[in-house]
């Protein structure tokens, strides 16, 4: 395993802006469920935008077939967090009956869950995990993150250090679930610009360049 211990700009960033959700989250901003709803929503578009971008990477590129699997298998995981953050879709149409949002999610996540099934997708996970430098400081602070949105939404022992009024438990949950999807994001990119930098060193290069390089 390789790992990239640079302290990118981004982390850093991230990092402040969930810091700065002790405060803002416990004073400025409004416990209300309207505010709790267009944080909701933000988060929803933020999900489709990490699939889309992932789609728009892969289609124009010439990728192996294990890369290609790999990254549409990553969007299926963007679309899963997207359907879960909006109960299967129970949020926008709560008069449908429940069997629909129960095969919704249970095609979502049986799509990602099946996918690991498929030997090319866990061969280029391996692979990842053994020749890919891995951004060190994100997925610590991703893996962060994330206990601290469970801590908040199951009330876990540790949950008063960043929840100071019970009130606030929704907002401060919905909260700190952005710097977790920031980051996310963040790691998704990096893995996703390595790899073309990699691409577009290992390029064939035409006999026509090659005389011009010689010439």
């Amino acid at each position: 395993m390789k790992l990239d211990k640079t302290l990118y700009p981004h982390t850093v960033a991230i990092a402040i802006f969930a810091a700065s959700l002790l405060y803002t989250g416990n004073r400025l901003f409004s416990a209300q469920s309207q505010a709790v709803l267009a944080i909701e929503t933000f988060q929803s578009l933020w999900l489709l935008f990490g699939a889309l971008f992932t789609w728009c990477y892969i289609r124009p590129l010439r990728r192996e077939t294990a890369a290609k699997f790999f990254w549409l298998w990553s969007i299926s995981w963007w679309m899963l967090l997207f359907g879960r953050g909006i109960s299967w879709g129970r949020d926008y149409f709560p008069d449908e009956p429940k069997l629909y949002f129960r095969i919704i999610s249970i095609v979502l996540i049986g799509v990602t869950a099946c996918a690991l099934l498929l030997p090319v997708i866990r061969r280029e996970i391996i692979r990842r995990f053994r020749q890919e430098s891995l951004p060190v400081w994100d997925i610590l602070l991703l893996v962060l993150y994330f206990v601290i949105v469970d801590t908040i939404e199951h009330h876990r022992l540790l949950a008063f250090l960043f929840v100071y009024d019970t009130s606030r438990t929704d907002l401060l949950e919905e909260l700190f679930e952005l710097p977790f999807m920031f980051s996310l994001f963040a790691v998704a990119f990096l893995l996703q610009r390595n790899e073309k930098l990699v691409g577009a060193k290992t390029l064939p290069v035409s006999p026509s360049v090659l005389h011009d390089i010689r010439n």
